[in-house]
């Protein structure tokens, strides 16, 4: 790449180094100043049929370009159907609850007493605290979608912390966690309950996605031998190993309302700081493998695939992330650290 061709999103990136060019190009979001978002996940856990008729119902009322479905299977075992919905700020949020009958539904007592788990969780992005990272300028996906234009190729990619360098508002010491080590696990009954939780402030979300629809077989099966068995390894490890500072890992297949997978798939960790997120990424020998085995797929075909990838990550302000969870088994999501939370 032709460093004539490339543009620096942020004026002192802590971790570029200045003759930086990165190896493949890469876009970003071209967030307006002072934009916000916000996220809903809303998963169904060994859901019934006639919950995922009223869930599906809901999710019909939400734009179909700010809506996603997915599949997962939690670490305890359990097949979970899920809605992410985007919103621009809370405001339209709470309006839609309210319109599309979600809060209704939501708060309906019968869930405590179903055959199935429910479970919401809620992420604000504060303005400057967050950033989006896509492989193509058209390539859209998550949050980026609410913007309409893609600044790049860009410089601040390709080397370990171009995430934090992205964001707007991140100096030393902006995001440190308000704790250093992961609290330990502890598990209570939580059947035929209804627990809140809030997160700790700089508390770090990501989803990070591959878009496999326009790829041709001999790159999907290289890519099905070579770098999926490691990125299946990666999030499981996070999930099953909260010492990482990972509360959660999915890996989630993208579906439609029947449950028909659409060859996209993505992870969604929620970390208890971006740094805790970058430790792994860069010295833990489960991501190294995923980041290896891809950048060896680059090489191989000179930079040159139909595989777009993408992701989002976004530092929380105090009070800026939510969950709830009804009647879920005490693994899922943030349960099994709500004595500290």
């Amino acid at each position: 790449m032709n460093q004539d061709d490339v543009v620096s999103i942020k004026k002192c990136p802590m971790h570029m180094a200045e003759d930086w060019t990165p190896p493949v190009p890469a876009w970003s979001s071209d967030v307006k100043a002072g934009s916000r978002a916000e996220v809903l996940y809303v998963g169904l856990q060994n859901p019934s049929s006639q919950a995922l008729e009223t869930l599906n119902k809901i999710m019909a009322s939400v734009p179909p370009q700010r809506c996603d479905l997915a599949m997962f299977t939690d670490r305890a075992g359990h097949k979970n159907y899920t809605m992410i919905a985007y919103f621009e700020n809370s405001a339209q949020h709470v309006q839609w609850e309210d319109a599309s009958g979600f809060s209704a539904w939501w708060d309906d007592d019968a869930h405590l007493t179903a055959d199935y788990g429910l479970w919401m969780e809620r992420y604000a992005f504060a303005p400057g605290q967050f950033e989006t990272l896509i492989s193509s300028p058209d390539g859209r996906e998550g949050i980026a979608r609410q913007f309409e234009d893609s600044v790049g190729p860009i410089r601040e990619h390709g080397y370990w912390g171009g995430m934090e360098d992205r964001i707007p508002n991140s100096k030393p010491g902006a995001f440190d966690p308000v704790f250093d080590n992961m609290p330990p696990v502890q598990t209570e009954d939580t059947r035929g309950k209804r627990i809140v939780l809030k997160g700790p402030k700089n508390l770090c979300l990501i989803r990070s996605g591959q878009d496999f629809t326009s790829v041709k077989a001999d790159e999907l099966a290289e890519y099905n031998k070579d770098i999926e068995p490691h990125l299946s390894a990666g999030l499981k490890f996070l999930g099953d190993n909260p010492g990482t500072g990972c509360f959660d890992s999915r890996y989630m297949t993208h579906c439609d309302a029947q449950g028909r997978k659409l060859g996209k798939t993505f992870g969604m960790q929620v970390f208890l700081s971006i740094s805790h997120l970058q430790k792994w990424a860069q010295f833990h020998p489960t991501h190294l493998a995923i980041f290896n085995s891809f950048q060896n797929m680059a090489m191989q075909r000179e930079g040159q695939f139909d595989l777009r990838l993408w992701h989002e990550v976004a530092v929380m302000d105090e009070g800026d992330s939510y969950a709830e969870y009804i009647n879920c088994d005490p693994m899922t999501g943030l349960l099994p650290f709500a004595h500290a939370l």
